[in-house]
């Protein structure tokens, strides 16, 4: 599936596993509940970026909609 969906093999999957330290490749959470990492990808190039947790791949899934939503995020916390 891995091969077909993302052009990875299961060996490119782990192998960015070990890469990423057996976590999420923004947040670093190591999946201790047992989820997959998903595979995040351009959804234009296909070009895989990396293995995310789910919060963060939908996460980079709606800012990549709109980028000035992060903006937006980063005011409304008073995190600038």
């Amino acid at each position: 599936m891995l091969k077909y969906r993302y052009g990875i093999t299961t060996q490119e999957y782990a192998d960015l596993l070990v890469k990423q330290h057996g976590g999420c490749a923004i947040c670093g959470d190591n999946n201790a509940k047992g989820d997959k990492l998903v595979v995040d990808h351009d959804h234009e190039t296909g070009i895989v970026r990396g293995l995310l947790c789910i919060k963060c791949n939908v996460f980079v899934g709606k800012l990549s909609k709109n980028i000035h939503l992060l903006d937006k995020m980063l005011d409304y916390a008073n995190l600038r």
